[in-house]
């Protein structure tokens, strides 16, 4: 009976280490309807700038009436855009998961689903206030040409409060197809414990134990056999090939987000390779 007892605590103190790691670790990420997202900056970036969000746009909803997701062509910029966020904080609530506080966004930067699943959203809150009312540090965007085979790479799956720990595979030699979407510039993650699910699209994705992200998750393979579509993504190589293989996860590359910012990360639509 002792015995069950000693690996009763044994057991309930690792899941706790356990949930204490994903807790600091979902820190600044935060859950949209039906999405998940993650607040980010420039290596350069001042306290006292609005601080950024970053989700898919296909987590945004359409302007066209009975239309779930944007149109292939639609692209907004510099949009006024009110809603909240629930946002992880560093405290604990019940069975140590995080307590959540909910955000204002103030404008939708720019948003577009098609090339790249990238929606740049601005926050009513600067760094400064984020970091003194609630301890809350921005993931820093940082570049994925280091990466290579097999590095250790998390999804922060902020939605169902998940960290999915993958491996990188290779980057996209041509694009990413999903129904009507089609998406470039994307990396390629397999063996994701857990798998990923509904929910995770728009997640912060970081090099595995740092703050450093380099990418946002937006689709998955599930089924080889079935269709590609908004439920089920596929790889395509440069030859038209579907070379997807289940459960590999896709995420956008955000190399170009350092294109759309000057050395103060201020916005700088010229330069930026989304501003087409």
């Amino acid at each position: 009976m002792k015995l069950v007892n000693y690996l009763s605590i044994i057991i309930l103190l690792s899941l706790e280490s356990s949930f204490a790691k994903m807790q600091i670790e979902l820190v600044g990420t935060a859950k949209t309807p039906g999405c998940s997202g993650v607040i980010f900056a420039h290596p350069n970036y001042k306290a006292e700038q609005k601080a950024l969000f970053l989700t898919n746009s296909h987590c945004l909803k359409s302007d066209n009436k009975g239309q779930l997701y944007m149109s292939p062509e639609e692209v907004i910029w510099d949009l006024d855009f009110s809603n909240n966020l629930s946002v992880h904080l560093p405290k604990s609530g019940m069975f140590y998961g995080n307590l959540l506080k909910s955000l204002q966004t103030k404008k939708i930067l720019f948003a577009s689903i098609s090339g790249r699943d990238i929606a740049l959203i601005e926050l009513e809150y600067t760094y400064k206030k984020l970091m003194e009312d609630l301890q809350i540090e921005p993931y820093l965007l940082s570049r994925s040409t280091g990466l290579k085979v097999g590095d250790q790479l998390d999804i922060l799956g902020s939605y169902h409060e998940e960290i999915h720990k993958c491996t990188f595979d290779h980057f996209t030699e041509n694009f990413i197809a999903a129904g009507p979407y089609l998406w470039t510039d994307a990396l390629v993650l397999k063996n994701c414990l857990p798998k990923t699910r509904s929910g995770v699209s728009g997640a912060g994705v970081i090099l595995a134990g740092t703050r450093n992200l380099i990418a946002l998750h937006n689709s998955s393979n599930y089924s080889e056999k079935n269709e590609c579509d908004t439920s089920n993504a596929c790889e395509y190589d440069k030859l038209g090939i579907n070379i997807s293989r289940k459960y590999d996860a896709y995420s956008q590359n955000l190399d170009f987000l350092f294109s759309c910012f000057n050395e103060n990360f201020e916005m700088d639509t010229k330069s930026c390779e989304l501003a087409f």
